[in-house]
């Protein structure tokens, strides 16, 4: 007879798996989402410092 522990073993990894790549997925779409916002920074600071380089000439 199986040991009820062994049994739910594999049955916990396949859940354990998919939440794994769950949060795998998760962290692909901030990190995305993340260089997003720090292009749009950049490219904002970049036009900041040219108008006021220009005003100040």
């Amino acid at each position: 007879m199986e040991n009820p522990e062994q049994k739910d073993k594999p049955e916990a990894l396949q859940e354990l798996n998919q939440k794994i790549a769950t949060i795998d997925t998760r962290n692909t779409a901030l990190q995305k989402n993340l260089s997003a916002l720090g292009k749009q920074y950049t490219t904002l600071s970049n036009v900041l410092k040219t108008r006021h380089e220009t005003a100040k000439n």
